[in-house]
């Protein structure tokens, strides 16, 4: 599992990828699955090299280390392919996320903002929402695509803040048909109206 996102291209043959949180630790791949493998080593070996020079290794983000349930998934921008390469091609260019937290408390998608940028996903309109931790903020939010598990949906994805919680959110998970917890099962039940005979 990577503790780091990846923010990851496709080109003709093959992916490249690299980590915005350890500049320099760059592979290829020629699937995804070959991809997450190389990237694993890569971080592993780059990790190594920082420790044995003396550098400092930046923690993965928060949501990594939050220890909620989590998935394994990607994440693109929804219009188009991702952008024209040097060559005039377009790319796809996808987010790799490993041990991304599910939160069923928040109808949203939070996803770093900067990642999104680096995706070229666009701020299509700002919105007020509810915070986690109380109160509420004002934030961009653009159109996302999930993958996870052999599913696919589109989202609305909060361009998150450094200091917000980044998560899936329910209708991106019901959009993936994950199952809700027990409790959340129960609170649906109970607000189902009979339809008029």
């Amino acid at each position: 599992m990577l503790p780091y996102p990846v923010v990851a291209e496709r080109g003709a043959r093959n992916y490249s990828a690299y980590l915005p949180d350890l500049p320099g630790c760059v592979t290829t791949g020629g699937s995804l699955p070959e991809l997450r493998r190389m990237m694993a080593e890569a971080v592993a070996l780059h990790t190594e090299e920082m420790r044995a020079d003396g550098d400092p290794i930046p923690p993965p983000p928060a949501w990594a280390r939050f220890g909620a349930p989590s998935l394994s998934c990607e994440i693109e921008r929804v219009h188009g392919a991702g952008g024209a390469g040097k060559d005039g091609k377009n790319y796809e260019v996808l987010l790799l996320l490993d041990g991304f937290p599910m939160n069923w408390d928040s109808a949203f998608t939070w996803v770093d903002g900067e990642l999104l940028s680096e995706l070229g996903v666009a701020a299509e309109r700002r919105r007020r929402l509810p915070l986690p931790s109380g109160g509420t903020a004002v934030r961009d939010v653009g159109y996302i695509r999930i993958r996870c598990g052999g599913k696919e949906t589109v989202d609305e994805a909060v361009f998150a803040k450094k200091k917000d919680f980044s998560a899936l959110g329910v209708r991106a998970l019901l959009g993936l048909q994950i199952a809700p917890p027990a409790k959340f099962r129960r609170l649906s039940a109970a607000r189902l109206l009979p339809v008029a005979a």
